[in-house]
């Protein structure tokens, strides 16, 4: 089990446009994806609203980590496949699959656009309190930090012979 996927999710310094937009427009942008996706169940509007997040994915030029964090979840897709596919139907197991994509891509383009010194200073210009905005920046900021010391772990057991 490799959790290298989670370095798609970390913060990537560049001069871009999507880059430069304020973290809030960014977050507002996810949540609105994200509640967007969890509104539809037919394949072709999920469809279209997966499709209309490519082109912030190439105007950022995030493609190749995006990709790396959609094939992390590709055992996950393929497990709901199955289960859905068995138990309920395919269309709502690409349905199902679709909608992941779509949350994953739209946080992926956050987390991946954002500092999380310009979020904790936009929270707190949002009036947020002070602990709750470091609380979020802090735990925004070691989510790679953690999947990386707990991939050398793996690595770790996996070498000893522990699988």
């Amino acid at each position: 089990m490799s959790l290298e996927f989670l370095n798609a999710f970390k913060f990537m310094k560049r001069d871009e446009f999507l880059h430069n937009l304020d973290p809030r427009t960014k977050l507002v942008l996810a949540i609105v994806y994200t509640i967007s996706g969890l509104l539809f169940t037919q394949i072709i509007p999920l469809l279209l609203i997966f499709l209309s997040l490519i082109p912030f994915i190439l105007i950022g030029k995030l493609f190749k980590q995006w990709i790396k964090s959609i094939r992390g979840l590709s055992f996950l897709m393929l497990f709901m496949i199955i289960l859905n596919t068995f138990f309920l139907s395919l269309s709502f197991a690409i349905a199902m699959i679709i909608r992941i994509c779509i949350m994953v891509s739209a946080f992926s383009i956050f987390f991946l656009t954002v500092d999380p010194n310009d979020l904790a200073l936009s929270l707190i210009s949002m009036k947020i309190p002070y602990e709750y905005a470091f609380a979020f920046s802090l735990a925004f900021r070691f989510v790679p930090t953690i999947a990386i010391e707990a991939q050398n772990i793996l690595d770790a057991q996996q070498s000893r012979g522990y699988e």
